[in-house]
């Protein structure tokens, strides 16, 4: 994402640190996932969090939890059961507030998340927990030969007129941590990302069981 004008106008006001806007999951910086910009010569931390857990779970038989579906075509890349980060969004203000407020992560990745787990796991939680069937909607073998096809026919990702923008986003990010392995901690470790959870021992994350249990309660109220 094209982030030149705000960076200009930090150097100029004279922000003590920037924080682009990533919240994204672990990535190869080159490559594949290249909505990242340069930060320039700042000071700067970035923070990444995995994939929401908002984005996450399809839709029930049922309906009952549609009212709270993130509108995205929910499908499984891969075989589905490639261990990945998932963080809740309302975890990752009280991360933020205590990353960029802390010195050992000035000029540094920070990576940060909820849970590890997969996505065959989520759906047995989400069936399990409602009682209900769930069909399962794959987009990709483990060659990850669609997904690429699909990436391939959106054109641009630079182009934000392009109105297939944010499914080339999304089936970027799909690939990258399905069928590359690359949102999990090991791989964070590897690019030289800081562990924001080892950092922050005492901040207590949501699971996808609760986060389950909750939308569910909400919609029987």
């Amino acid at each position: 994402m094209r982030q030149i004008s705000p960076t200009n106008a930090v150097k100029v006001t004279g922000v003590k640190r920037f924080v682009p806007c990533f919240f994204a999951p672990v990535a190869t910086p080159k490559g594949l996932v290249d909505l990242r910009g340069k930060v320039g010569n700042l000071p700067y931390t970035i923070i990444d969090v995995g994939w929401w857990f908002q984005f996450s779970l399809p839709n029930l038989p049922s309906v009952r939890i549609d009212y709270a579906h993130s509108g995205l075509d929910i499908r499984i890349p891969g075989d589905g059961n490639v261990s990945s980060s998932f963080t809740d969004n309302r975890d990752i203000g009280k991360f933020v507030a205590r990353i960029i407020a802390d010195p050992r992560t000035l000029n540094q990745q920070v990576f940060v998340y909820s849970e590890m787990t997969t996505v065959t796991k989520i759906y047995g939680l989400l069936e399990k927990i409602s009682n209900e069937k769930i069909s399962r909607r794959y987009i990709s073998t483990i060659s990850g030969d669609e997904l690429l096809e699909s990436i391939n026919k959106c054109g641009d990702s630079r182009d934000l007129s392009n109105d297939k923008f944010p499914q080339k986003v999304v089936h970027r990010c799909w690939y990258s941590w399905e069928i590359r392995s690359e949102n999990t901690d090991d791989h964070a470790k590897y690019l030289g990302y800081v562990d924001g959870n080892n950092l922050y021992l005492d901040i207590k994350t949501r699971s996808f069981e609760d986060y389950i249990r909750e939308i569910l309660s909400e919609q029987s109220v």
